[in-house]
């Protein structure tokens, strides 16, 4: 009986079984007739967190290398720049300060004969009819331009009519040496005083001492030449800067048609003039072609008079237009105003220097120079004093009176207490 019982249960349990799994089956093909895909388990990845970027680190900009400097430079060397062999030139001022200064002054005369020349050869030389300090400033520009206005000579024959003729032996020209001039202007009134003869001894003792010269050749090429003096500035990373820096100069005294100071032509000897300024303005552009900075000196304008003449007033704008960036004037024998023409800064006259015996307020106007910015950092006027054949430094009250004398005539600029010029 028992096992008939455990047999039933047996039978039923296996029944019940096959039971599920045919329903199971018929359930897993009716949704595969339907089009439904079994459903399948899949293991996804855990998602690895991005490795933080590496942060970039910015490569310095090369700085561009400064241009190469011309072949055949001529160093400056603080005292004269020889040698040359005629007017302009290209001229190369080592520095390591990026500041490099050009210093101007008026006038000077050696002529024996004349209280300037007689106490100089009195006393030794020009240098000591300087002061110490005043000697000291003009030794150490960098470039010191002076207005040489007589020829250097023992021969010729002296302008007939003419109220003052000046001329010097040619051993007088290494007081320029002296003094540190490192190139000077000759295109004046007085450069051809002793007839052509004069000029053509003036050109040769200046060569001859290696000094450089302006304004005045044997022909006109020579005659309206340019000086380019190439600024070479070490910077602390051992670098260069470099700018360049253009001077002309050109006259235009005697107005009349037939001056006694004698025009440069094609083939003849005499000196740049400007009464018509369309060769002077074309030597301004194409200085400027070459140059980051141009500077003109000019003998112009009336004397004994702080008042701008005519020919001022007309070739001034003209200079500007043409491109030039600093005027730098002389003739009147006194000072004028400083005054700026758009943005050019213009010195009208820096009047006499070292000329006269007399009394006159006087100076020396500095361009300081910027290599690695190309420009003109820095326009001083220093003032001096000429007076006993000597001429010194001012400080004290007596600056403080010539710096407001200039301030008074020269509305259109600022002058500070240290004679910083800028424009108002």
């Amino acid at each position: 009986m028992l096992k008939h019982i455990l047999q039933f249960v047996i039978t039923l349990v296996l029944v019940i079984l096959i039971g599920f799994a045919g329903l199971f089956l018929f359930s897993e093909g009716s949704r595969i007739q339907a089009g439904e895909e079994p459903v399948e388990l899949i293991a996804e990845p855990i998602p690895e967190e991005p490795a933080p970027a590496e942060e970039e680190v910015p490569v310095p900009e090369e700085e561009p290398e400064a241009d190469p400097l011309p072949e055949g430079l001529v160093a400056v060397d603080g005292t004269y720049s020889g040698p040359v062999t005629g007017a302009g030139g290209n001229f190369l001022v080592s520095d390591d300060d990026d500041a490099v200064t050009f210093s101007f002054a008026g006038d000077i005369l050696f002529d024996e004969y004349y209280a300037t020349g007689a106490a100089a050869k009195q006393r030794g030389g020009a240098a000591q009819c300087f002061g110490a300090e005043l000697l000291s400033l003009l030794r150490g520009s960098d470039v010191f331009i002076v207005n040489n206005e007589f020829p250097y000579t023992d021969r010729g024959t002296p302008t007939p009519g003419k109220t003052y003729t000046f001329r010097a032996h040619p051993q007088n020209a290494d007081w320029l040496k002296d003094i540190g001039a490192d190139l000077v202007t000759l295109a004046n009134n007085h450069t051809y005083d002793f007839d052509e003869t004069s000029l053509l001894d003036t050109l040769s003792t200046l060569q001859e001492r290696g000094i450089p010269y302006l304004g005045a050749g044997a022909q006109l090429a020579e005659a309206s030449s340019t000086a380019f003096f190439y600024l070479d500035s070490t910077k602390e990373d051992g670098t260069h800067a470099r700018m360049t820096v253009a001077v002309l100069n050109a006259t235009r005294i005697e107005q009349d048609g037939v001056p006694d100071t004698k025009a440069a032509t094609e083939t003849t000897p005499g000196v740049f003039r400007c009464y018509d300024s369309a060769l002077l303005c074309q030597r301004i552009r194409e200085a400027k072609e070459l140059a980051d900075f141009v500077i003109v000196t000019v003998h112009w304008g009336t004397e004994k008079t702080t008042q701008l003449d005519w020919g001022q007033e007309q070739l001034g704008p003209e200079i500007a237009a043409a491109g030039a960036d600093l005027i730098v004037g002389a003739h009147p024998h006194i000072l004028q105003r400083i005054d700026y023409i758009g943005e050019m800064p213009v010195a009208y006259s820096l009047g006499n220097f070292y000329f006269t015996s007399f009394t006159v307020d006087t100076g020396v106007l500095q361009a300081v120079f910027e290599p690695s910015t190309q420009s003109l950092k820095t326009l001083r006027f220093v003032p001096c004093l000429q007076a006993n054949t000597s001429v010194n430094l001012l400080d004290g009250a007596e600056k403080q009176r010539v710096l407001d004398e200039m301030r008074a005539m020269s509305p259109g600029a600022a002058i500070d207490d240290d004679g910083v010029i800028s424009r108002r």
